[in-house]
């Protein structure tokens, strides 16, 4: 049996920045873009390393605020943040990989396309180690209230850390992590690769971020009811579904039969399949259709391999047979995501 562990990091050294920092800079106008070297220029931000890109804040109401970040990092980059209580975090990645190390909850892994929510009824510190690459995230920060006011969500569908958030307790710390559906992802790159300036986008950006939201609203709901019948996982047991996530990912294209997977990962099948769903909120071959489908849309935007060489690399065996498996996915033909 194979055990498997994350290196435990080492905090940098360095001053905390608190949330109120992002609520502050975005509360000053409807839509404020950083090019990478007015972001660099900015107080506080003298050691982050070369970056190229944008960084665009979206101010909804006082009630929530959004982040756009279209970045190539050619260095690691550390980020210490303090989240002041009372306030949810979504999440909406293209592509980008961190650890986050959350004081008194541990450590977590993200990697690859996908949809994260953090939210906390106390103060919470957090440092985010991202690696050097592209980053394409879409980060909204929003008080529960506002979700309730605009979706007219019942609280009770909530999970009970968000609950007590709206109650004024201390119930600790909330994350989930779940991979990118289409839904997400589609709106997420609309809204990063939008061409549209001035008034047009900032119309066209409020759109998009109320589409996330009432997307989100309706994930974390749905995970709420599913936690009713919550499976006991150990902290050994998130650590080895997390190592099953990431083998997914790595071998997306020619996925292991589940027993060869429990067998390797020291989990018996049922806790295996159980927990996985009950951990990324659908079970492990949805998983990795859903990765195949995602990086498969990424090859046909970004290379000029045939659709037969995207189908196969990505684990078809024909033509055919990938160009449904996308339609079903994305409800469109793999010719019309086609880079220009």
């Amino acid at each position: 049996m194979t055990n498997y562990c994350t290196p435990t990091l080492d905090i940098p050294n360095g001053p905390w920045t608190s949330n109120d920092n992002v609520i502050s800079i975005a509360s000053k106008k409807a839509i404020t873009h950083f090019d990478d070297d007015e972001f660099l220029a900015m107080p506080d931000n003298d050691d982050i390393p070369n970056l190229d890109g944008r960084l665009t804040y979206i101010h909804i109401s006082d009630d929530c605020i959004a982040q756009i970040i279209d970045v190539h990092l050619a260095n690691p980059f550390n980020d210490k943040g303090i989240t002041e209580a009372g306030w949810i975090a979504f999440q909406f990645a293209l592509c980008g990989n961190q650890i986050s190390i959350v004081d008194g909850y541990g450590q977590m892994t993200y990697s690859g396309p996908r949809f994260g929510v953090c939210a906390t009824s106390h103060v919470t510190k957090a440092v985010k180690f991202i690696q050097p690459g592209y980053v394409n995230y879409v980060n909204i920060i929003v008080r529960p209230q506002f979700l309730l006011q605009q979706f007219g969500l019942d609280p009770q569908s909530l999970p009970h850390q968000i609950q007590a958030i709206l109650a004024g307790k201390n119930e600790g710390f909330y994350t989930c992590s779940h991979p990118l559906n289409s839904l997400m992802s589609n709106a997420t790159e609309a809204l990063i690769k939008s061409t549209f300036n001035g008034k047009l986008f900032e119309t066209f950006a409020k759109i998009k971020i109320m589409e996330l939201l009432c997307f989100a609203s309706d994930l974390i709901t749905q995970q709420h009811e599913v936690s009713q019948c919550k499976l006991k996982l150990s902290d050994r047991d998130i650590m080895l579904l997390n190592k099953v996530r990431e083998d997914v990912q790595d071998n997306y294209a020619d996925p292991a039969p589940l027993s060869e997977i429990s067998r390797k990962i020291g989990l018996n099948r049922n806790k295996l399949s159980l927990g996985f769903k009950e951990l990324f909120g659908t079970g492990v071959y949805e998983y990795c259709q859903q990765y195949r489908m995602l990086q498969a849309k990424k090859l046909l935007q970004d290379t000029k391999m045939s659709i037969l060489e995207i189908a196969i690399e990505v684990g078809f065996q024909n033509h055919s047979s990938f160009s449904r498996a996308y339609k079903d996915f994305y409800n469109r033909a793999p010719s019309q995501d086609r880079a220009a």
